[in-house]
């Protein structure tokens, strides 16, 4: 088994990212300066020799709104911007 590290951005927007388990840790990311800044979140997550599948995330801020049927997987730490980051998965079947 290996740790590996894979980012969704912060866009409002599904992302799709092939994944074989859940994420284990997530950590906000900023590249740039200023508005133009573009955040991400850095999820780390395991995996073994195998196909891994297609799984949909999107991140929300604080007090946006978010699907019911969205699964919580983790939330950031406090950026340097006092933003906070929320990553969910969507589709998610049980």
């Amino acid at each position: 088994m290996k740790m590996f590290r894979y980012e969704v951005p912060v866009n409002g927007q599904p992302n799709v990212i092939q994944l074989q388990s859940d994420p284990k840790y997530v950590a906000a990311k900023r590249v740039g300066l200023g508005p133009s800044a573009q955040h991400f979140v850095e999820i780390w997550a395991e995996s073994e020799v195998g196909v891994p599948a297609d799984r949909t995330f999107q991140v929300y801020g604080t007090g946006h709104e978010i699907p019911s049927d969205a699964v919580w997987r983790g939330t950031t730490e406090r950026t340097t911007d006092g933003l906070v980051w929320h990553l969910y998965e969507l589709n998610v079947t049980p």
